[in-house]
């Protein structure tokens, strides 16, 4: 395999690309960044993707921006591979399909081949779809009210593999947030300046 996934870990839908990621044996660089990474705070990428794969001719990327490294990256030979679907301020990255959609389209991953690996697909496209849309895009996607259930499980579930206190911590990040809420035309809003909780 030609390839290095360089993927954060700070979040259920990058968990769930590093565990479809391992179970397809994928040589990786799991970041330890939170939600804001950067690529250029990855020391000595160029090497560690040689070290975690001497045949590496492509590397991916996911939700790390970072133009200048990935330049960088290109100039040493290697095919850069962006998946995100973030807009950041300096840089717009939008897709339609989550980050996870995307990884499974790059590595030609179908349900069927989810199944293979131990994946229940309804719950991966759940995932993707909770990333793409939030909670009640599972209203659009082609599931029963109990697969919607056990699907928010089974995201919970990715939720407490990040840590046990993340759950506490995301709640009372978003209690606090609601409590704080505002009211404009109609429009709740609800702002949350928490950088490292995503509620």
């Amino acid at each position: 395999m030609d390839f290095v996934l360089v993927c954060p870990k700070n979040d259920e839908e990058s968990l769930q690309i590093l565990k479809i990621a391992e179970a397809l044996d994928i040589p990786m660089i799991v970041s330890d960044q939170p939600h804001g990474a950067r690529l250029e705070k990855e020391t000595g990428l160029a090497d560690r993707i040689k070290q975690v794969n001497p045949k590496a001719t492509e590397v991916v990327i996911v939700e790390i921006p970072g133009p200048e490294v990935e330049a960088q990256l290109e100039a040493s030979g290697l095919k850069v591979t962006i998946i995100d679907h973030h807009q950041y301020d300096e840089l717009d990255r939008s897709n339609e399909k989550s980050s996870l959609e995307q990884f499974l389209d790059v590595f030609g991953v179908d349900d069927v081949r989810l199944g293979e690996l131990d994946f229940d697909a309804k719950m991966v496209r759940a995932v993707a779809a909770i990333d793409r849309g939030f909670v009640w895009e599972l209203k659009n996607e082609p599931l029963t009210e109990q697969e919607r259930k056990r699907a928010l499980a089974y995201y919970r579930a990715l939720t407490m593999e990040l840590g046990p206190e993340r759950r506490e911590r995301e709640e009372a990040a978003a209690r606090a947030a609601w409590e704080n809420r505002t009211q404009k035309a109609g429009v709740i809003v609800v702002e949350s300046d928490d950088e490292q909780t995503s509620i």
